[in-house]
């Protein structure tokens, strides 16, 4: 019965609710990535001039389990449920396309907002993506020639890494 519970449980069963929908709340800068198809953002700074297209597909997983695709029930998680996957991202750096390694989206489903802080040495692309406990916030860190950095942490604990995977470019000898 709501009427004798405490005032502190009335506030815990609220919070409790209303924080798997923070993860969904549109924020200015972020741009809502399409289900399926291409999702574009821009940004500048000086005259550094960024362009990233996000190419995802709607993976499905069906009632009894059958997959369509090769990894989408690991990646997705939920049988009899969809979410997206990216195929592709594809960046250009004031007119240079960057070799964007495999890696750096391969893992990456049920992705919700891109945003892209473009800076004179060093631009940040954010990934947010999962749902409540699954949340996640990718951050792909590049400059005018490649991309040099991946961090992934969970989406309630932004500042606690659980990834960190660092780029080089290999540098071939005679």
């Amino acid at each position: 019965d709501m009427k004798n519970a405490p005032l502190s449980t009335c506030f815990f069963l609220i919070l409790a609710f209303s924080l798997p929908l923070r993860a969904h709340v549109a924020l200015p800068g972020r741009v809502p990535v399409a289900k399926a198809g291409v999702t574009t953002v821009t940004g500048t700074s000086g005259t550094t001039h960024a362009v990233v297209r996000i190419k995802t597909r709607n993976a499905r997983v069906s009632p009894k389990g059958i997959v369509q695709g090769s990894l989408d029930a690991l990646l997705c998680g939920k049988l009899g449920s969809s979410c997206n996957l990216i195929d592709d991202i594809e960046i250009i750096v004031s007119g240079h396309p960057l070799i964007v390694p495999i890696g750096v989206f391969s893992d990456v489903a049920d992705l919700h907002y891109a945003d892209l802080a473009v800076g004179q040495r060093t631009s940040v692309l954010t990934l947010e993506g999962g749902d409540a406990s699954t949340s996640y916030i990718e951050k792909i860190y590049f400059d005018r020639r490649m991309v040099k950095r991946k961090t992934v942490a969970p989406g309630e604990f932004p500042d606690q890494l659980l990834e960190d995977t660092r780029y080089y470019m290999p540098v071939l000898g005679d």
